[in-house]
């Protein structure tokens, strides 16, 4: 299964998201049942989430969910 185009650009702006949101690491980490470690990882895209994670993050962010 190949990985949506959408997906990586959504990564690349979670940080900016966040910021535009006023959300710390923790707020989004709370939402999203996932380590404030596992987040840093996705912001500096030295990790990448799994498409169930990448979900929850969607429902914060209101991003398009990967189907």
């Amino acid at each position: 299964m190949n990985t949506p185009n959408y997906v990586y650009s959504n990564l690349d702006g979670m940080f900016r998201d966040r910021m535009l949101r006023g959300l710390s690491l923790y707020d989004v980490a709370s939402q999203c049942d996932v380590s404030v470690r596992a987040l840093k990882d996705y912001e500096t895209r030295r990790t990448s989430p799994k498409q169930g994670m990448y979900n929850r993050l969607a429902g914060v962010f209101g991003w398009e969910a990967w189907i």
